[in-house]
Parts: C-alpha cells; sequence; structure tokens
C-alpha cells in the first residue's frame, strides 16, 4: 500500500516539476514514470535513518497505516521523484549538442525562465 503511495506522489512531483521548468521535461508520461520510480528509490535509504524511520514505517509495514506514516510517505515520494526528474533533467542537459560557428565552439544551452514556465497559472 505504501509503495504504491510513494510511486503515486513520485510520479505527481515528475509531473509538476516538468511543468514548471520545461527544459527539464521528458514528456508527462516520462516524467511520471522517472518520478514513480524515484519515489520508491529514495523510500529505502529513508527508512534506514535515525528518527526518520518512524515516519515512513517499516519495510514490511506490520505496524499499520497510522496518519504519521502517510504523511511520512507522501513526502518521501514527493521529494524522491523530485531529485530523480532534476537528476535526468540535468544529465539531459549536459549532453545538448556543440555548434561550430567557425570562430569559436559555442554549446547551445535552453534558458531556464521561471516566468515563461509558469504560464499555465494564468
Amino acid at each position: 500500500m505504501l509503495l504504491i503511495i510513494e510511486f503515486l506522489s513520485g510520479a505527481v512531483a515528475g509531473i509538476a516539476l516538468g511543468r514548471w521548468v520545461r527544459s527539464y521535461s521528458f514528456g508527462w508520461v516520462i516524467n511520471a514514470l522517472v518520478g514513480g520510480i524515484g519515489g520508491l528509490i529514495l523510500e529505502w535509504p529513508t527508512t534506514r535513518v535515525l528518527g526518520l524511520g518512524r515516519f515512513i514505517g517499516p519495510v514490511g509495514n506490520v505496524v499499520g497505516l497510522t496518519p504519521a506514516i502517510l504523511i511520512g510517505s507522501i513526502v518521501v515520494g514527493l521529494l524522491g521523484g523530485l531529485i530523480l526528474v532534476l537528476l535526468a533533467g540535468l544529465q539531459e542537459r549536459s549532453y545538448e549538442p556543440e555548434i561550430d560557428t567557425g570562430k569559436a565552439k559555442v554549446t547551445r544551452c535552453r534558458a531556464m525562465s521561471i516566468g515563461s514556465s509558469l504560464s499555465f497559472w494564468s
């Protein structure tokens, strides 16, 4: 149950990051898959951090579903999805092709404009 919650919250974070920062977007389906995987990946190290494991619950989760565990799983899924989509976007941006102008090699980069990426709010 908690793994599904973490996958879905990671997928939501991936889609949201792709919509807010278009230069890191791979399309909403890929963003959702990468974010969901990130939400699942971050769950395992978080359960082993001292003091945070009680907010995620054990991996087998024999305790049950408490509000603290539910909120902790959602937060971990959101952070994991956000981190993995951000890392994938940074990796994709590092492979931008170079343009040969004859004088010097210029690396083409996409400018990240927060104002234009938040245009869907208006």
